[in-house]
């Protein structure tokens, strides 16, 4: 059996914990949108904030990076690039409250990590007396990789309406059309072995209407 490097950072002020390993199993106890948000996709095994998560795994990682390397990055490739970058755990950033919100897989080193966010342009402006730092669960290059891993394997189905990196609740959204999409999605994530508390699901109606819908819209 080959030995694992345990680092472990803790958090008392936000009751973060997260043990890391060097096959990228991490151990977090924090949900920022909420254990039981209703959202949640089922991922066929009983999820508690406790539950440990993976990083996308290393060969899938390789192949998501082949397709970033021809197809070129984006705003969410540069903070991905970011989060690796900067110790903590930086996990996005968004307002609330009429505040900006910056979630931090460890939230101690406040003035650490400012230091850290002033060395990049796209940062800067977020190193500012009223920033809050907030405990995420997945850092942003854990997100981007999973998202990207899964737009390339779910591709757009029949009921899909939307897919994005929701940076305020540290998850990886979709939003289908009805219930029926929304079981067909929830059966593919279980078969990739999608970790507890990665993607939710929203059901929002069709993007737009279906032709058989015209009439009733134009009153024909």
């Amino acid at each position: 059996m080959r030995p694992r490097l345990l680092v472990a950072t803790i958090s008392l002020a936000s009751g973060l914990f997260v043990a890391c390993h060097d096959d990228g199993l991490l151990s977090p106890d924090v949900v920022p949108a909420g254990a039981l948000d209703a959202a949640w996709a089922d991922v066929g095994r009983t999820c508690r904030p406790s539950s440990p998560i993976r990083e996308l795994p290393s060969a899938e990682r390789a192949k998501v990076s082949r397709r970033i390397k021809s197809s070129g990055t984006d705003f969410d490739g540069v903070f991905a690039d970011i989060a690796r970058r900067i110790p903590r755990g930086f996990g996005g950033v968004y307002i609330a409250d009429g505040r900006f919100k910056v979630h931090m897989q460890d939230t101690t080193r406040r003035d650490a990590t400012f230091r850290e966010f002033a060395k990049f342009a796209e940062l800067k402006r977020y190193v500012q007396s009223n920033t809050d730092l907030v405990p995420a669960r997945w850092n942003y290059n854990q997100l981007f990789y999973w998202y990207r891993y899964l737009e390339s394997e779910l591709g757009w189905f029949d009921g899909l309406v939307l897919r994005d990196l929701d940076e305020a609740k540290n998850r990886i959204r979709f939003g289908v059309e009805d219930a029926a999409a929304r079981a067909y999605l929830e059966a593919r994530l279980r078969a990739l072995a999608v970790p507890c508390y990665l993607v939710g699901i929203e059901i929002t109606g069709p993007m737009w209407p279906r032709l058989t819908d015209q009439g009733a819209l134009t009153g024909s």
